[in-house]
């Protein structure tokens, strides 16, 4: 049974890590998908919690500008025929998925890299909000300028740079959208739908207009008109004797495997 709730967009983004770091114990693995320049958990985390923790993207221009704490590998998590030496306790993302181009694809090697029992967070905007649908549809230089007039900070050198965007799969949760995920094998647990955001900041009229519009949907929320959501899904765990097997195994390889990944610390 998914469990879907609707939030202000603002709630939603403080509870993104907080369940990333409640979906934590000692000494897991985790594969932080997109997160090149900005990994989503801090060093500190990290090293506290002795986690075997990846950072994987498809720029290398955007993995070297990682902290160096970090182990880096430089992937397409679109790639059909991407395959890793381990698997993970936990994948997650943050606004990656919008990124994508095969969202099918993606959802599929997640499901590969997770353990049996491990979940999959993923953060993203969805589509059906102005702000993102002038993203996806204007050519890249307009939209890098409509961007720079309502957001600071978004230069190509940068920590937070702009990338082309296609938002597929990126629906708040609709019906079809969690049969999707059931469809690839995934248990759909939770699906967080937010209303509003920030992008009227610097233009105070709009910005009431879309203040009212969010208190609105909360009043009366619509699955179709989110503007952020947030999925936890679940790869089914395997029979005891399997999942010790498994288990076994993947600490083995993680042993074997992991030196060989690019690692810059």
């Amino acid at each position: 049974m998914t469990t879907v709730r609707y939030l202000p967009w603002q709630e939603l983004f403080a509870i993104f890590p907080r369940l990333v770091e409640d979906t934590l114990t000692t000494g897991v693995s985790v594969c932080d998908i997109g997160g090149g320049a900005n990994p989503r958990l801090g060093p500190d985390i990290v090293r506290e919690r002795h986690l075997n923790y990846l950072v994987l993207d498809i720029s290398q221009d955007e993995l070297d500008k990682t902290p160096p704490e970090y182990r880096t590998l430089c992937a397409d998590i679109g790639d059909p025929d991407l395959r890793l030496p381990q698997q993970f306790d936990l994948v997650l993302s943050h606004t990656l998925l919008e990124h994508v181009q095969n969202a099918d694809v993606v959802h599929r090697n997640v499901h590969r890299l997770l353990r049996p029992g491990g979940r999959a967070l993923h953060f993203f905007p969805t589509f059906h909000t102005l702000p993102f649908l002038a993203n996806r549809l204007l050519p890249s230089g307009p939209g890098e300028w409509l961007l720079s007039k309502v957001q600071r900070g978004r230069s190509a050198d940068g920590n937070h740079a702009k990338f082309p965007a296609f938002y597929s799969w990126c629906r708040g949760p609709v019906a079809g959208q969690i049969q999707r995920f059931t469809e690839l094998g995934y248990e759909v647990e939770t699906y967080l739908g937010a209303f509003g955001h920030g992008y009227y900041r610097r233009l105070p009229l709009l910005d009431r207009c879309e203040s009212v519009k969010q208190r609105t949907l909360l009043r009366h929320p619509h699955p179709s008109l989110t503007s952020y959501a947030l999925v936890c899904l679940r790869r089914p765990p395997v029979g005891p004797e399997e999942d010790r097997l498994a288990t076994e195994a993947d600490r083995v390889t993680d042993r074997e495997q992991i030196p060989s990944l690019a690692s810059r610390a």
